[in-house]
């Protein structure tokens, strides 16, 4: 399930532009992420708060044991998209 979620929120609220662009304008969500991965922590950050809505938190029935698996590999696919496709673009 975190996979799949990964796989969904992966560009979830994209602004349509890159993370350099956003750096390099100090917009305020390079600003809030410290130029760190910038849209990925946002898509992820977005995805869970809509995940936090009643109507669509689909972790509710886990146990916690299960959304804290959850919350730890949930993040990972759209950090690690990235990472790939960076190194896809420098070969």
């Amino acid at each position: 399930m975190s996979a799949l979620v990964g796989a969904m929120i992966h560009d979830y609220a994209h602004p349509g532009v890159n993370n350099n662009f956003l750096i390099k304008i100090e917009h305020p969500l390079a600003l809030r992420y410290n130029d760190k991965s910038v849209l990925e922590n946002y898509h992820v950050s977005e995805a869970f708060k809509l995940i936090r809505n009643p109507d669509m938190n689909i972790i509710a029935n886990l146990t916690s044991q299960q959304q804290a698996h959850f919350r730890t590999y949930v993040p990972l696919l759209p950090f690690f998209s990235s990472f790939l496709l960076s190194f896809s673009l420098l070969l």
